[in-house]
């Protein structure tokens, strides 16, 4: 009863992943709390910590709960007792820490976990950065004979000018799928299955294509907490199903997670329907939410995502409530990241990682936030927005352009789209960014770029600047941004601040909503419907004509739906 409650209290602070067989029950204590000096081994089991505060709550209190006391200067100490009936069926510990703003945990007197603090770091050394306020779970695989049936104790130190934090704990007796499965790297004959374990393990996709014999396809053999098995030679336009499976030692130790599905990308000219969103970062949980179930209500074979999926990008208890939210949509739609500002984390420390989470292939001879890459003869490009001022990205943009003109130039294309987080054209309070503006937007215009696709100002807007058509999407989730200006042909949306001034004439439709835009790709038009959460439209759909324009024609000739419907369309 005591392990149950504690899964359940914790669960409305950060969702857990689904429930595993392999649970294990603990009796948890309440906690004991110190701020200040300690003399002692405190970290021991044989401790005496009676002298200690006791954290709120009854002995089935999930997390101990300390708030910091300016009184009492120095880091918070946080002792745990815990028993269990059958210690030697513990092979994973889950360890649910909040914390401000750096740890180290021990168990029964022995190291298991540091965060946020530098290498070798002295007894009154304070963490390198802060650290936000999520839930972190941390994967702890204990040693033989570390546990005993009675007594055993996590003690947690807290380090941080205000140093306060929550502790909870979960036991398990195998493998379990902590992350995923999601896809990555879509393709219409490729795609990637990634998914992570508490215990190091190998991993395997067991794959059933429509109407023939499932074929199992391995991974790496080397045992890792995290498992990518990439799938080639798919068929273009084809369901398949799918199970992904991690094997721990002993062989007997395995956990699926499916039957599930996804539908690769057609073929080159064939008819392509994908989704844009983005900024859905903290404290939008909610709302991101609400997005990505519209958004499984589309059923797109990919999304792409125009940057700041979470609010620090170096930290992992962020990316794991970003996950937590998306898995019902990244279980069958691939996303493909633009890099943020947030994503980018403080000193760029996140940008490797939120690119190697989703297996983004990084442009020869640069660093992780730019790329390209084609499906259904569609040329997408990935811009790094933290990088506007790098040469190398401006180098390797112009000569990536050239090779997408020569390609549409022979018919090996029909549309060019570009991605990135801060753009140059917004009427948000960000604005565009100038940058963006001089130097990239004149190499997208010449090459004809069909849209290009942006975030960081919190709205939707589409316009037009010197032929370059451009979507600002970054209604994901998070807070919401006012326009600075109201469109000429809208209705008014003064705000209780100030009435807003006319927007400038480029600036087609603007709209403080959560939403994520599909685009349908045929082989002479684009379609792109903005749409609210529950599929309702924030404008009428757009068909952009994607022949080529002659040389100072201008923009491309532009139709819109006559009315909105109610409900977004059947996929």
């Amino acid at each position: 009863m005591a392990a149950a409650l504690a899964v359940a209290v914790i669960a409305a602070v950060a969702p857990a992943p689904a429930a595993s067989e392999k649970g294990v029950d603990l009796v948890l204590a309440p906690a004991q709390t110190l701020r200040g000096p300690v003399s002692g081994p405190w970290t021991t089991p044989d401790f005496d910590d009676g002298a200690w505060s006791a954290a709120a709550g009854t002995s089935n209190s999930p997390a101990a709960v300390a708030p910091p006391s300016p009184a009492s200067p120095g880091p918070l100490r946080i002792r745990r007792r815990f028993d269990v009936d059958a210690p030697e069926r513990i092979r994973a510990l889950e360890l649910r820490i909040s914390y401000a703003d750096g740890l180290i945990a021990f168990l029964n007197g022995v190291q298991i976990a540091v965060r946020g603090l530098a290498e070798g770091a002295g007894p009154e050394d304070l963490p390198v950065r802060p650290h936000g306020p999520e839930v972190e779970s941390i994967y702890v695989e204990p040693a033989p004979g570390a546990l005993r049936p009675r007594g055993n104790v996590l003690a947690v130190e807290i380090r941080g000018k205000a140093p306060a934090g929550t502790v909870g704990l979960k036991a398990s007796a195998g493998v379990e799928i902590v992350r995923g499965p999601y896809l990555a790297r879509p393709r219409e004959t490729e795609m990637t299955v990634i998914w992570e374990t508490n215990l190091p393990a190998t991993g395997s996709v067991t794959l059933s294509p429509d109407e023939q014999s499932p074929m199992v396809v391995r991974g790496p053999r080397r045992p890792s907490h995290r498992q990518v098995v990439r799938l080639t030679g798919l068929r273009p336009d084809t369901t398949y199903r799918y199970v992904a499976e991690a094997t721990a030692a002993p062989a007997a130790d395995v956990e699926r997670a499916g039957p599930l599905s996804f539908r690769t990308p057609p073929r080159r000219g064939k008819p392509l329907r994908f989704a844009v969103y983005g900024d859905m970062r903290a404290p939008g949980h909610a709302d991101h939410a609400a997005v990505v179930a519209g958004l499984i209500k589309e059923a797109p074979p990919f999304v792409v995502n125009t940057g700041d999926l979470v609010n620090r990008g170096n930290e992992e208890s962020d990316w794991q409530r970003y996950f937590q939210i998306s898995s019902p949509l990244g279980v069958s739609a691939a996303v493909v990241p633009a890099l943020g500002n947030h994503d980018a984390g403080r000193g760029g420390l996140g940008a490797r990682k939120t690119w190697d989470l989703f297996d983004m292939p990084t442009a020869a001879g640069s660093e992780p936030g730019y790329t390209s890459f084609e499906i259904a003869g569609v040329h997408f490009i990935i811009l790094d927005s933290n990088r506007w001022a790098s040469a190398a990205q401006r180098d390797w943009l112009r000569a990536d352009l050239a090779r997408a003109q020569s390609r549409r130039a022979r018919r090996r294309l029909r549309a060019i789209f570009a991605f990135c987080h801060d753009g140059p054209f917004s009427n948000g309070p960000h604005g565009g960014n100038a940058e963006a503006a001089r130097v990239y937007a004149p190499l997208l215009q010449a090459a004809k770029v069909d849209m290009l696709f942006s975030g960081h100002d919190h709205l939707y807007q589409r316009g037009a600047v010197d032929g370059l058509p451009y979507i600002v999407s970054g209604g994901g989730g998070a807070p919401l941004y006012d326009p600075t200006c109201v469109p000429r042909n809208a209705v008014r949306m003064d705000t209780a601040r100030r009435p807003l001034p006319d927007c400038p004439a480029a600036v087609a439709t603007i709209a403080r909503a959560h939403h994520y835009v599909m685009v349908e790709v045929s082989a002479r038009t684009a379609r792109f419907c903005p749409r609210f959460p529950d599929g309702t439209t924030i404008e009428p759909c757009v068909t952009f004509d994607l022949a080529a324009v002659p040389p100072g024609a201008g923009r491309r000739s532009i139709s819109r739906d006559a009315a909105l419907p109610d409900t977004a369309p059947t996929p």
